[in-house]
């Protein structure tokens, strides 16, 4: 009751007959799709409420309620015409707010229509049906995406990556979404909206393509709102290829053609140095925007020896790593290391993040980012993880994996060795295994995602001697805010500066003042760190 503002008792006081939803036998309605059980019970009920005469469905919420803001799509999608409320809550809501709202409601519900018109829940397509046959457009997150695509292409997929993001895409985005989704599914809503506006677009012969999950976090859903986004754009037949990272993961992988994943594998571990190289060299380079320039130059050239043909990859990366090499630079300054870590999107996503590490460069620090290879690792990890368990698969599942990995690691250990005389931090990085070893002191792996990984990291970060931890999140994300919590024992445990960013697409006034004090304090750290080694 002191959460609810004693919901159930004003609108019993308005003559109401309230019934939570816990005292109800709810429908069989399965909802496979939603991987938050209690959304599913909330999912049931919308349906029992819209089949049942009578009964009317209030929703309460709470502001910033992460799985809410998908899962009320879905509520009104079943409810559709039949009069209901939602009701989101915060420590700010007014009593005599939330009288007004009952009071209109039950005047609203008085002379309704006692059953709704509901609109079906969409259902997504499976990449395996249409990949052969469709140009698949593959929205921007990184530059990975790139290359993917053209692993994809020379696969024998007709992959097409979508260009990195802008204001036109947020803005778009936003008419499509309610505001209270994660920022990057905005901005992929956004991209994705954006290309079937564009002339050249051709709705029967196109495809979206866009990963998954199986939670905790809100990523897993977002091929579900852009379903329903181009539903109501009238291009039900525009099909949402799905990529499971998790149960469907080895099905989706062989859709992308024969040798897909060694193809994206080789160009992966290329890319990934590149960008270390690049974040341990451009802020001590001589010549302002050389190091920007090499790494454009030699990704367009990888992008077009992936998408024709990786056998000489080996000679290509030397070649990479000379032309970095070549870049002048005076490391006689040294500068304050912040490592970065975050959900994994707005960190690596120049446009969703407002150029941070361009932003924390220019103050005179250098910066880290973990790589991609750190994400694909984990649920690499995770899938072993519950074959071993018999939760998914078993152990014949579990001896396919592990011998892929060993695959992998071959063919991708020789390119890797190529850039060893030029990254000076993370050669090679540290298992997943021994990331979560490190994390564990603060949050148990039984929460998967991004927050363990985030803690791990940030102990992997201290260990090497870094100056300052910078934790980018979007808005209400679940995972960020974790970790944003916890980073406040892990200062206290290893003196270290840490500073959370929270991103939506808005400005923030005071940005630049918080990040000079935060640069600031990472060098004071710097200092004392060279006084006193022992310290």
């Amino acid at each position: 009751p002191g959460v609810s503002m004693d919901l159930a008792q004003k609108l019993t006081d308005l003559g109401a007959l309230v019934i939570p939803f816990d005292m109800v036998e709810l429908p069989e309605d399965d909802f496979a799709f939603l991987y938050w059980q209690s959304g599913r019970r909330i999912l049931k009920a919308a349906r029992l409420a819209k089949d049942t005469p009578g009964l009317f469905p209030i929703y309460v919420s709470n502001f910033s309620c992460g799985p809410d803001s998908f899962i009320i799509h879905h509520f009104k999608r079943i409810i559709g015409s039949k009069p209901h409320m939602i009701l989101e809550l915060d420590e700010h809501s007014a009593d005599a707010g939330i009288i007004t709202r009952c009071e209109a409601f039950i005047d609203t519900i008085r002379n309704a229509r006692t059953r709704g018109t509901s609109r079906p829940i969409p259902l997504v397509s499976i990449s395996s049906n249409h990949a052969n046959r469709r140009r698949v457009y593959v929205p921007y997150m990184i530059d990975h995406g790139y290359v993917l695509t053209a692993a994809m292409r020379h696969c024998g997929v007709d992959a097409e990556p979508l260009p990195e993001s802008d204001n036109l895409t947020l803005e778009t985005g936003r008419k499509y979404t309610t505001g209270k989704e994660c920022y990057p599914s905005i901005i992929t809503t956004g991209d994705i909206v954006k290309k079937t506006l564009a002339p050249d677009f051709d709705a029967d012969h196109a495809a979206f393509f866009m990963p998954s999950a199986s939670g905790p976090c809100r990523f897993g859903q977002y091929n579900r709102l852009h379903r329903i986004v181009l539903d109501e754009l009238g291009l039900q037949q525009v099909p949402i290829l799905v990529f499971d990272q998790t149960k469907g993961y080895h099905q989706d992988m062989a859709a992308l053609g024969r040798g897909f994943r060694l193809h994206a594998w080789r160009a992966i571990a290329i890319l990934d140095s590149m960008q270390k190289i690049v974040l341990e060299r451009r802020p001590y380079e001589i010549n302002k925007g050389e190091t920007d320039a090499v790494y454009q130059e030699w990704l367009d050239l990888l992008i077009k020896k992936v998408g024709q043909d990786s056998s000489t990859l080996k000679s290509f990366s030397r070649q990479v790593r000379d032309a970095f090499e070549a870049i002048k630079i005076d490391k006689s300054t040294p500068k304050p290391r912040i490592g970065i870590v975050g959900e994994i999107f707005v960190r690596s996503n120049q446009f969703a993040n407002d150029s941070l590490v361009g932003k924390l460069e220019a103050l005179g620090a250098q910066c880290s980012v973990p790589p991609l290879e750190e994400w694909l690792d984990y649920i690499d990890h995770q899938r072993k993880r519950r074959n071993w368990l018999h939760l998914e698969g078993g152990w014949r599942d579990w001896a396919k994996q592990k011998l892929t990995e060993i695959v992998q690691e071959s063919v991708a250990e020789p390119l890797r060795k190529q850039f060893d005389s030029s990254i000076e931090l993370f050669t090679r990085e540290l298992s997943t295994q021994e990331i979560l070893n490190r994390g564990k002191t603060y949050l148990t792996p039984a929460v998967e995602g991004e927050a363990i990984l985030s803690m791990g990291r940030v102990v992997e970060y201290a260990e090497h001697g870094f100056n300052g931890l910078v934790n980018i999140l979007p808005f209400g994300c679940m995972p960020g805010t974790i970790v944003s919590l916890l980073l406040h024992q892990f200062r206290h445990d290893y003196g270290l500066p840490v500073l959370n960013v929270v991103v939506e697409g808005t400005k923030d006034p005071t940005e630049s003042i918080r990040f000079e004090a935060f640069i600031q304090q990472c060098c004071e750290h710097m200092l004392n760190h060279q006084q006193s080694p022992k310290k």
